[in-house]
């Protein structure tokens, strides 16, 4: 189960989007989802985009390349999803300079 670092709250499920900032039920501290081995994970998901690109490309070439750039990160969030309850995700503290806007839709 992961638990917010700064007061020790269950945090029962991920979020929607794991790139993005949440805020902590309890606290209201911003926390950030991470993947322990991440650049291993990138690189692994960044050679599989590759490799699934080059495939489509040679049985259409008119395949949307900005579709396929965004490929790795969100096989990480699909990752970070699976492996929720183990060690590899962690929840930590996020340090960015607006987090006043966390949680807040206009």
């Amino acid at each position: 189960m992961q638990t917010c670092p700064a007061c020790g709250h269950n945090v029962e499920a991920p979020p929607r989007d794991l790139s993005e900032p949440f805020l902590c039920g309890n606290c209201k501290n911003a926390l950030r989802v991470t993947l322990r081995f991440r650049t291993l994970f990138l690189a692994a998901f960044a050679i599989v985009t590759v490799s699934w690109r080059m495939f489509t490309l040679a049985l259409n070439p008119r395949v949307n390349a900005t579709k396929a750039s965004r490929m790795p990160f969100a096989m990480e969030s699909a990752l970070a999803r699976v492996l929720w309850r183990t060690k590899l995700v962690r929840v930590e503290l996020d340090h960015s300079p607006v987090p006043a806007a966390i949680g807040q839709s206009g």
